[in-house]
């Protein structure tokens, strides 16, 4: 069993009251996890227009110029390994808090594609974009399904769309 989030007092995964609106602990923990994504959104959006995200834009473009220009590409490589490290930790530790368990099955293939596929789609480098590829690759689906189904049925009739039990 992992604990869930606490801050003081306040338990993300308890029934409150809160100005007299009253709060369930996944709704709690969905707009905690809106403040953190904010947050991290500010934070990349400043790094990539600081020093350490032009050296990084450098690298990406073209690592041997990069290094004639007097950049450590070592150093700014790892630097951008560790970012990513943690903004990762950070999202383990908060899926973790709200799953109350973690286990292997937990992370498939798929999930890593989709992740891959998001950022591709996005592009890389841009931030808005993956966004957007985050939520088209997230949100179609979901409307695929309940909008193909129908017209599979009228197509198809509803025997050859029903799934086997």
């Amino acid at each position: 069993m992992i604990d869930p989030f606490r801050i003081g007092d306040f338990n993300f995964a308890r029934r409150e009251t809160i100005l007299g609106l009253d709060f369930t602990g996944p709704i709690k923990y969905y707009y905690f996890f809106l403040v953190v994504m904010m947050v991290v959104i500010v934070i990349n959006i400043r790094l990539q227009d600081s020093r350490i995200g032009r050296a990084w834009e450098a690298i990406r473009e073209d690592e041997v110029a990069a290094r004639a220009m007097g950049i450590n590409t070592r150093n700014i490589k790892l630097l951008a390994f560790a970012m990513g490290a943690s903004f990762g930790g950070v999202a383990g530790g908060m899926f973790s808090a709200i799953q109350g368990f973690i286990s292997p099955e937990s992370f498939v293939l798929v999930e890593s594609v989709m992740v891959l596929a998001m950022v591709v789609l996005g592009g890389m480098g841009n931030i808005w974009g993956v966004i957007l590829g985050a939520i088209l690759l997230s949100f179609v689906p979901e409307v695929l399904r309940y909008t193909v189904t129908p017209v599979q049925v009228a197509l198809f009739g509803a025997h050859a769309c029903s799934t086997p039990k």
